[in-house]
């Protein structure tokens, strides 16, 4: 993902230098900047600083983000086309984690090997939260995120897009396709067990 949007951020600068266009900034990428300056001054009272300045870094890589999507989507189709790659792309992440979940049943790893690099083709933890309550652990989905929460919002946040995309479309196959994508990323939220 980051190594994407390396490039992605790369071919944008290269692509506003050839045109001789400047980048768009706004309010709201600045008032996101304010932000990221609070995140990092942060760091001088944290309880926890190496966690902390970690996630100084994703929050400046989330601003890197709106910088990108602020450039690059300058119109109605280039929104349109971004918001279908994107359920198309998280219709693929869901379709192989129910299938790792249902048809491969593989080991699944255990919390603290979430996001290693051995384990980059699993998709499922065996999240230990709930031994006190109901005896044994509880397979999760987590998709190809870290975490088995940050999937099921990435595919809750999908839900009304893919209405969205069921009610735009004309054609009855592509309604078919697009409510059978809002089955599977409800699906993956159910098993995600996102509280």
């Amino acid at each position: 993902g980051r190594i994407l949007g390396v490039l992605t951020l790369g071919s944008l600068l290269l692509l506003n230098a050839l045109r001789k266009q400047k980048l768009h900034f706004g309010l709201p990428l600045f008032l996101y900047a304010g932000y990221v300056a609070i995140g990092w001054l942060s760091n001088v009272w944290a309880y926890t600083p190496e966690e902390t300045f970690r996630e100084s870094f994703r929050i400046l890589g989330n601003l890197v983000f709106f910088l990108l999507i602020v450039n690059l989507i300058r119109s109605y189709p280039a929104a349109r086309t971004a918001v279908l790659v994107w359920l198309l792309a998280s219709m693929a992440a869901g379709v192989y984690s129910l299938a790792d979940y249902y048809i491969a049943k593989s080991s699944p790893v255990s919390e603290s090997e979430m996001g290693l690099p051995s384990n980059r083709f699993n998709t499922v933890v065996s999240d230990a939260a709930e031994i006190r309550t109901l005896g044994q652990s509880v397979m999760r989905v987590y998709g190809p995120t870290a975490h088995p929460t940050l999937f099921g919002l990435n595919m809750a946040m999908a839900f009304p897009f893919f209405i969205w995309a069921f009610r735009v479309r004309p054609r009855w196959i592509e309604k078919a396709f697009w409510a059978g994508g809002l089955m599977m990323a409800a699906l993956c939220v159910f098993l995600s067990n996102t509280r």
